[in-house]
């Protein structure tokens, strides 16, 4: 992922930069250890300012830095979402790539899915789990309406398994569907899964 800054950086070597981050994280800690911890951050800013200056230094005080993410194909052959459910969540998805870009853990993703796609029906909840027409459990999942959960994943090999066991999963609940979603490197595929 690219990073475009607002300055012209200097190329130095690994020995220079070892010894620029030296200097600096003395003058940082020798800074907090005199004052403390409880001064607001422009003090801390305006005095690591001065001290750098003192030792030498050009100081650039927070230098804008933008992380340019690099686009990413969304497959969707297989996905069937015309419901508002279904639509959102691909919406919100693709809003979501598009300003993290599709490399961060799984986790974050599906936490901010959760949140911004709060609702009465969305949200994490116990499914029923039949074995043989017995309930055996409950399996927490991730819900856009009442027959349809939606499973996030980062699978890189062997997605056909993934997805056999998936929809196994399905098939032992009272859902029709989940809508599947796999973020592999540049590549985001959005499928719907039945029994």
């Amino acid at each position: 992922m690219p990073v475009e800054c607002n300055v012209e950086l200097k190329v130095i070597d690994q020995e220079r930069f070892h010894a620029v981050d030296k200097t600096v994280m003395r003058l940082a800690f020798d800074l907090h250890n005199e004052v403390g911890r409880f001064f607001g951050e422009r003090v801390y800013q305006d005095e690591l300012v001065r001290r750098c200056e003192h030792a030498g230094f050009e100081v650039n005080r927070e230098v804008r830095l933008r992380a340019v993410h690099t686009a990413f194909c969304l497959e969707d052959d297989s996905w069937e979402g015309t419901d508002p459910a279904a639509q959102n969540l691909k919406d919100t998805l693709s809003a979501l790539l598009a300003d993290l870009g599709a490399f961060l853990d799984i986790g974050l993703y599906r936490e901010a899915l959760l949140h911004l796609m709060r609702g009465s029906a969305v949200g994490i909840r116990p499914v029923e789990i039949k074995v043989s027409g017995r309930v055996v459990g409950a399996q927490s999942m991730c819900m856009l309406d009442e027959d349809t959960a939606w499973h996030l994943s980062g699978i890189r090999n062997n997605c056909r398994s993934y997805e056999s066991h998936l929809i196994r999963l399905l098939n032992h609940t009272s859902l029709n569907r989940i809508q599947w979603v796999n973020l592999h490197n540049h590549i985001v595929t959005l499928k719907t899964l039945h029994k």
